[in-house]
């Protein structure tokens, strides 16, 4: 025994307790344990928020593309041909002008809207017909079109959809909650 850490008090001999400064080992692997599931937590949460915060941009930026092919086929009063292309995931609108209900490259781009890494343009309806390749559709010159569209975005994280919808009668533009099975 050290004479620093024994003291006499009365013919009875105590023990001084040492000044122990700091953390046990097992202590500091707790709390390092700790730290970690709340850091794996986290990064699990930011990830999704991420992925459902990108799905809600594009599908904002789909919205708004749209919008402006109705609001280009109402000004230049000509037709516009959309196809929605669900295998190379991009909206692309054009002025048809030879008929084939193809874009080449001598008619007029109005409009090529590729998905994000991450997004899918999943797949459409149009009136009754259904589709996971591809569909096309035209904007009459007053914005309407022949029956209803409805097409998906989804987030390839999360499994989440959006379902944008032009209504046929007047060419009006919306999200819509009634998402349909494809």
């Amino acid at each position: 025994m050290e004479e620093s850490s024994v003291k006499f008090n009365n013919g009875i001999m105590q023990r001084r307790k040492p000044n122990i400064i700091g953390l046990t080992i097992l202590e500091m692997m707790i709390v390092v344990i700790i730290i970690g599931i709340l850091a794996s937590l986290s990064f699990v949460g930011f990830r999704k928020m991420t992925a459902h915060q990108k799905l809600i941009g594009e599908t904002n930026n789909s919205v708004a593309a749209v919008k402006y092919i109705v609001s280009e086929a109402r000004t230049s009063k000509r037709n516009i041909h959309v196809r929605l292309d669900y295998t190379e995931e991009l909206i692309v609108a054009w002025i048809d002008a030879d008929g084939d209900d193809i874009p080449d490259s001598s008619e007029t781009i109005i409009l090529n809207n590729e998905m994000p890494t991450g997004v899918d343009l999943y797949g459409g309806k149009i009136g009754t017909s259904v589709s996971t390749t591809h569909q096309t559709f035209e904007l009459f010159d007053d914005g309407s079109t022949t029956e209803n569209v409805v097409f998906v975005l989804r987030s390839d994280t999360t499994g989440e959809s959006k379902a944008i919808r032009i209504k046929a009668i007047n060419g009006w533009v919306d999200l819509i909650d009634d998402i349909p099975t494809i």
